[in-house]
């Protein structure tokens, strides 16, 4: 993916990580019904690991150029 961008557009100087599940983490188990694996690790690999993914994808692109900056 950076490889790609970098490619398509020249470098990448900005990258915005704001990933979530498509249409939402859906209604919110009660307490009792709450599991790692259904409900916790599915929204940490979105949104915890996938921004540390593109963040490791596109900085040493931003490193290289000089300059870049990730919001999370």
């Amino acid at each position: 993916m950076g490889r790609q961008a970098v490619a398509a557009l020249g470098g990448v100087d900005i990258l915005v990580n704001c990933a979530a599940q498509p249409g939402g983490q859906g209604a919110v188990p009660g307490f009792e019904e709450l599991t790692a694996e259904g409900h916790i690790w599915p929204d940490m690999n979105v949104k915890v690991f996938g921004y540390l993914r593109t963040a490791q994808a596109v900085a040493p692109h931003m490193k290289a150029q000089g300059w870049g900056r990730i919001i999370n």
